[in-house]
């Protein structure tokens, strides 16, 4: 599995209480409502010989699961490099925008907050952030050109959000013709061109593009 279908998973588990110590040690099978919720069959004969000790232990040993993820995703960010090593050159980054965005709000630093989801809102908007696919071509010149980030790091950023906040990652896609597509249908949508890309022939009415 790809890591941003695992980053779309554990958003939806985070968002939904299922990724909780709780949860992962298996004491929802003890309370009926939580059994219910999650479609499970509760089993009489595990519940007689469960006691309250081995509640505890089974959420220790989920604290302890989780500080050993947290330190592993620690551990990864220290290594992998930030900073990419050639920025791009003034008008080389060309950001498209769904009409209903403030396009004068939409500064270089912005546009870097949006993709690395430190920006939610942008006036009264939601914005939405859409890549191209992970480790393509374009998705990495574009992290590194115009967030001035590389790659790995990006991605690990996302992985910090998701696990964190519960962040839904970027939403992705595979051609221009696709990112073009899908900035002109959702409102808030920020996409971009590919930096070493040809741009499309026309842009709908509702694409603008920005330059910086």
């Amino acid at each position: 599995m790809g890591t941003r279908r695992i980053l779309i998973a554990v958003a939806a588990g985070v968002r939904s209480g299922r990724f909780s110590a709780r949860y992962m040690c298996g004491l929802h099978a003890a309370t009926p409502t939580r059994a219910a919720a999650f479609g499970t069959r509760r089993n009489p004969l595990l519940e007689a010989d469960r006691s309250p000790a081995d509640g505890r232990r089974g959420m220790a040993k989920g604290v302890r699961v989780a500080a050993t993820a947290w330190a592993l995703v620690a551990a990864l960010l220290a290594v992998v490099p930030v900073v990419a090593a050639e920025p791009a050159r003034a008008g080389e980054c060309r950001v498209l925008v769904h009409d209903g965005l403030p396009l004068d709000g939409l500064t270089r630093k912005v546009v870097t907050g949006i993709f690395l989801g430190d920006i939610r809102f942008v006036g009264q908007v939601r914005v939405l952030p859409i890549t191209y696919g992970e480790g393509s071509a374009a998705e990495r010149d574009f992290v590194e050109q115009c967030l001035g980030i590389s790659a790995p790091a990006f991605r690990l950023n996302w992985v910090r959000l998701v696990f964190r906040e519960g962040t839904a990652p970027p939403r992705s896609v595979n051609t221009t013709a696709n990112m073009v597509a899908v900035v002109d249908t959702t409102p808030g949508a920020v996409g971009y061109l590919d930096p070493d890309g040809d741009d499309p022939p026309r842009l709908p009415a509702r694409v603008h593009v920005v330059d910086y």
